[in-house]
């Protein structure tokens, strides 16, 4: 009877025991949570290192660059400095050696002079070239004694046109002496027009033309005026006018330039 009671009891406390749930114990289970939080904290830091990492291996790479650009820029800067210096020496050594050419130039020339106007057939020998300047000279300048080197026409026949001929003198006083008398040419009876000029460069040409258009229109104009041939000018009305460039500039406007630098050009 009594081990009745006692399996019935155990059998009653087995059931109560089935009937009441388990609880966990909440400490473990907030330590659990605390460890997944640092955990991912841990793998966060991981990766913001990383990536730290990263960006400063970057940034030291781009200064790395940066330096070598900067190097390259300062060594090419510093051969640019050399090439200016160099190309501003070239354009003096330039500048004097066309002085010096202009100069030679303009020696040779100083025993030519040439006749505009002759008459010319595409038949004309060196020897009939020859007599009709020295028919002008006698004739027409009444000079005799004058000793004529050589003589030729320039430039190829055409139609209508009469060539210029190029005559050197042997000797500069011949050629000067013909020069002072050309002016007689305008006063000789004949319908021919024939004119003689000096032997120039074609940029002294070009700039003498310039001055005697200024001065044709500055005597149509009634105008006093007066060229300069030396200092290259034409002076009208008390006002200089100088030629720059192939232009006429009054001397109060006219300003000195220069080539550009090798600097300027490149910039």
């Amino acid at each position: 009877m009594a081990n009745t009671n006692v399996t019935g009891e155990a059998t009653a406390m087995e059931g109560v025991n089935q009937n009441i749930p388990i609880q966990q114990n909440p400490n473990k289970r907030q330590s659990s949570t605390e460890h997944d939080d640092l955990t991912e904290n841990k793998k966060a830091k991981t990766a913001d290192t990383s990536l730290l990492s990263k960006i400063w291996n970057a940034i030291q790479s781009h200064t790395k660059t940066l330096d070598e650009i900067k190097e390259h820029i300062d060594k090419h800067h510093t051969y640019v400095k050399e090439l200016s210096t160099e190309v501003t020496t070239l354009h003096k050594k330039v500048y004097v050696l066309e002085k010096e050419n202009e100069r030679l130039d303009m020696e040779l020339r100083k025993k030519n002079l040439i006749f505009l106007g002759v008459e010319d057939k595409s038949t004309e020998s060196p020897d009939e070239c020859y007599k009709k300047i020295h028919d002008i000279i006698e004739k027409h300048l009444e000079l005799t004694n004058i000793t004529i080197d050589t003589c030729h026409r320039l430039s190829k026949h055409q139609t209508g046109k009469n060539r210029p001929i190029k005559v050197q003198f042997l000797m500069n006083s011949d050629r000067n002496l013909v020069l002072s008398k050309r002016m007689k040419l305008a006063n000789r009876q004949n319908p021919k027009k024939i004119f003689i000029n000096e032997d120039l460069p074609l940029n002294i040409r070009q700039a003498r033309n310039l001055l005697r258009e200024k001065l044709k229109e500055a005597i149509r104009n009634g105008k006093p005026a007066k060229i300069d041939y030396a200092k290259n000018c034409v002076v009208v009305d008390g006002e200089t006018y100088l030629v720059k460039n192939n232009k006429l500039e009054s001397s109060s406007t006219a300003t000195v330039t220069k080539p550009p630098s090798f600097l300027e050009l490149i910039q």
